[in-house]
């Protein structure tokens, strides 16, 4: 049965009353002064009752609140608790952090904390418990008549038995006016003992919840972006390192899920046991693909062959280390965590290693993944009690796991680099043993004419004139293939060449679902070019048109003479909003140049997008109809036809 202060403070009152109205011994008041408030304590005084009506902040930790007792037996029940044995037993917590870690135990542990509402009106407060790893969670709160009821939770229970809809555990708070109570925690679970408790203002906490989902969804969107990312540039690339990177990705975030409660929210509600082993299962996995993934990146097969040795042998460990977890999650849990630990250090070791050695992908890998691994290892000290528990510490896997994902980018990026250099280089390579057996030959062939001079001669004859003949023949062949692609006036595609890009564009669309816009150009009033200055003049106007669309494309777009003064240019992987914004930009600067003799001159533009199931033809009837539109409308301007 709670005592409650209101009982001792309104007797306090009346009897003070009393004394006071009676005057007859003085000695009778100072003796009712002096003992009657120690008369009217709590008896719960070793508590400090937070004033949830006066909180100076929108929430506060409450752990330095609370008083703890250990039950070895796991027997004890709220009325037992209640007795003055055992309430002799609860111990003031000294702590001040921000969460209560209790470590890795078997015993279930009791929590007090006292709350006051000293205002006219009855106050709500939500009480979080902002680790989501716990497996039970028996929350006591007095109802009106001074009796206990119970709220049963935790990560060993459905989801849905939680009273708030929450990642972590939450129990609405309602005090009324003029109140002091007494709350229970009962914590008990296979996992770290660790209970970050908060108390929040109820409109508060709706816009923390709000803003901890988006920081949660920002997190997992930017995992999804880089795993669909590396999933492309392993269907391009077929590299193996692409795919064991994405299974890294994919597991470190559903085990960041898992640890965080996101995974028993929207995966599994209603699983018990694997909710119990789930985030240490994927710290196994994501440990697992990670060591595989560095093995492929940093070449330690090669680099440190020793080192590799133990590399292999730690993967095996990982590979098994899940079974002992199925068995006894209690027993097994410490050894994984310790094997984790040493995973992470050896990351960071091979690192180093490598990086000493000057391999160029180390040096990325090492500062991208120790973000990701001093992360880990706050995380593990926190759960060891070795660091303080707040934000950081309880979210340092995420934050390093955000920035690992970045930098990776940019070791991607170089990697990709690295490919185009090794392929420069081999054929340059190439290029030089040609060289070289080019040399070797003509040696030989000078030995050769040593040897038999006459015979040698007229053979170095033929050779010369038939070399002379294929030098003539493949520059004839450059000739004919480029004159058979190039317009010979302006030195862009011609339509031929255009044809065959607009059939590659349409097949890189229909089958890898890709897009490109299409733009038709025509000189305004070109025909008077030619009438008043000649086609001199006209075909210098048509060599500096080309020359400017040259410029000012870019540099994946394809441009080519269509015909006359008419130009094609195929905007590759773009949409047609972004192709008329580029065409916008291109028409202006060539209505402000100052073409040779004639001045300025002004363009007309149409433009189309590819839509499924198009032809050449009805892309270049769409495009054509933009064109002769824009013509209509005045010209110098850019019609579009979807």
């Amino acid at each position: 049965m709670i005592l409650s202060n209101i009982h001792f403070y309104k007797t306090f009152l009346f009897n003070l009353f009393l004394v006071l109205k009676n005057p007859a011994s003085k000695l009778k008041k100072w003796i009712f002064l002096i003992v009657m408030p120690l008369s009217a304590t709590n008896v719960y005084s070793g508590e400090m009752p937070i004033d949830v009506s006066k909180l100076e902040h929108e929430c506060i930790a409450i752990t330095q609140n609370f008083s703890t007792l250990e039950d070895k037996n796991l027997d004890l029940t709220i009325s037992e608790i209640q007795k003055e044995e055992n309430n002799s037993r609860f111990q003031k917590n000294s702590n001040i952090a921000e969460a209560l870690n209790l470590g890795y135990s078997k015993s279930a542990y009791w929590l007090r904390f006292e709350l006051q509402n000293s205002s006219e009106a009855s106050t709500q407060r939500i009480l979080e418990i902002s680790y989501s790893r716990l497996a039970h969670i028996h929350f006591y709160k007095p109802n009106a008549d001074g009796i206990y009821e119970s709220i049963l939770t935790g990560n060993a229970f459905s989801f849905y038995s939680r009273p708030y809809p929450n990642r972590f555990f939450v129990f609405p708070i309602e005090m009324p006016a003029h109140s002091n109570q007494v709350y229970y925690l009962r914590i008990e679970s296979p996992t770290n003992l660790l209970v970050p408790a908060k108390l929040w203002e109820a409109k508060a906490y709706q816009i923390h919840v709000r803003n901890d989902y988006l920081a949660q969804a920002w997190y997992f969107g930017m995992a999804t972006a880089m795993v669909l990312f590396n999933l492309l540039l392993f269907l391009s690339l077929w590299d193996f390192v692409y795919l064991l990177y994405i299974s890294f990705v994919t597991s470190a975030a559903l085990t960041l899920a898992s640890q965080n409660g996101l995974a028993k929210e929207f995966l599994w509600q209603n699983s018990i046991f694997w909710s119990e082993i789930d985030s240490m299962v994927g710290y196994c996995i994501s440990l697992l693909t990670l060591l595989l993934f560095m093995r492929q990146m940093l070449n330690t097969w090669k680099i440190i062959p020793r080192i590799d040795m133990l590399i292999k042998i730690q993967i095996g460990l990982l590979l098994i280390s899940p079974i002992g977890l199925f068995i006894s999650f209690g027993k097994f849990i410490k050894p994984i965590i310790l094997l984790c630990l040493i995973t992470i250090i050896m990351v960071i070791s091979t690192s180093v290693l490598c990086a000493i050695k000057r391999q160029r992908s180390a040096y990325y890998f090492v500062v991208a993944f120790l973000m990701l691994c001093i992360g880990g290892i706050m995380m593990i000290m926190r759960s060891f009690n070795l660091i303080a528990s707040n934000e950081i510490s309880t979210n340092g896997l995420q934050f390093g796991s955000a920035l690992e994902m970045l930098l990776l980018g940019l070791a991607l990026a170089d990697r990709f680099n690295n490919i185009r250099k090794e392929k420069e280089k081999a054929q340059k390579e190439a290029l030089e043993a040609q060289n070289l057996l080019l040399e070797n030959l003509k040696s030989q062939e000078r030995l050769l004419k040593e040897r038999v001079e006459e015979r040698t001669i007229a053979l170095s004859k033929s050779n010369s004139a038939l070399i002379a003949a294929n030098v003539e023949l493949e520059e004839k062949r450059i000739q004919l293939e480029q004159l058979a692609v190039t317009d010979r006036l302006t030195g862009l595609y011609n339509r031929f060449m255009l044809d065959h890009v607009l059939e590659t564009e349409l097949y890189r669309c229909e089958y890898h679902a890709s897009q490109f816009a299409l733009v038709l150009l025509d000189i305004d009033h070109f025909k008077l070019v030619n009438d008043n200055y000649g086609h001199p003049v006209g075909d210098q106007v048509l060599i500096e048109f080309a020359r400017l669309l040259t410029k000012f494309v870019r540099y994946s777009d394809i441009t080519g003479r269509w015909g006359g003064e008419e130009f094609l240019i195929v905007c590759r992987n773009t949409e047609i909003i972004t192709a008329k914004n580029l065409i916008e930009s291109l028409r202006a600067r060539i209505s402000e140049h100052n073409f040779p003799v004639v001045g300025n001159k002004t363009s007309s533009f149409g433009i189309t997008e590819y839509k499924k199931g198009d032809s050449i033809m009805q892309m270049m009837s769409r495009v054509d109809k933009a064109l002769y539109r824009a013509k209509r409308a005045g010209r110098n301007r850019i019609e579009c036809e979807i």
